[in-house]
């Protein structure tokens, strides 16, 4: 039996979910086209479900994001994400089985400041503790830097795979801003937040190096 959810509304959360066999369906192409889907099905599942999106990163094999559920609406807003997500995966790759494993999201609750920040960091860092590339700036795919966390608004345009441009409900394009969390906002303000990000990302590339 599946364990009982705790939907508490306003939490923070730290959220992951891995492809099937970690097979490289996430990989950065090209075109980009990866990219652009992972933002417009993470934007507009957000704008749906009420939830704020602070740090994004799209892996090769499995995404990560830090989140506020506003409304508690946590897993419809993850039942649409990676449902579209998957479809849009699947239509691009030519991918004829599943795109995610069968066991459930990584959801976990940020209860301090502190939390945030280190949950945050370790997003950044994700790449190059991966063995991907050697600083986290240089991940090809989606992803988040400290610096833009409260200030970043990316503006994607509908994929042109699985969206039928005909249906309404699938703008010709969307905004998705990354904030900043308000317990970092109460507790540092923005610059500071920002700052103790940028340092335990610091200290996580060079635990990864070594």
């Amino acid at each position: 039996m599946t364990r009982p959810r705790i939907v508490d509304p306003g939490a923070t959360l730290a959220l992951s979910r891995r492809t099937t066999r970690r097979h490289f369906l996430l990989n950065p192409d090209e075109a980009r086209q990866i990219e652009q889907c992972y933002w417009y099905c993470l934007g507009h599942a957000a704008q749906l479900h009420g939830v704020l999106v602070h740090a994004a990163c799209l892996m090769s094999t499995h995404a990560h994001e830090v989140i506020t559920d506003v409304r508690g609406e946590y897993p419809r807003f993850l039942e649409t994400f990676h449902r579209n997500l998957a479809l849009c995966t699947k239509a691009y790759r030519g991918w004829p089985e599943e795109v995610f494993n069968g066991r459930s999201s990584g959801v976990h609750a940020l209860l301090t400041p502190e939390a945030i920040v280190e949950s945050i960091a370790y997003l950044i860092a994700n790449p190059v503790e991966a063995g991907a590339v050697r600083y986290a700036k240089d991940w090809p795919g989606a992803h988040t830097l400290a610096a833009h966390v409260g200030t970043r608004v990316i503006k994607v345009k509908r994929p042109k795979h699985y969206f039928d441009p005909d249906n309404s409900k699938w703008p010709e394009e969307l905004e998705l801003r990354l904030e900043m969390p308000v317990a970092l906002e109460l507790d540092y303000g923005s610059e500071l937040a920002r700052e103790r990000i940028r340092e335990r990302v610091r200290v996580k590339q060079h635990q990864a190096w070594n």
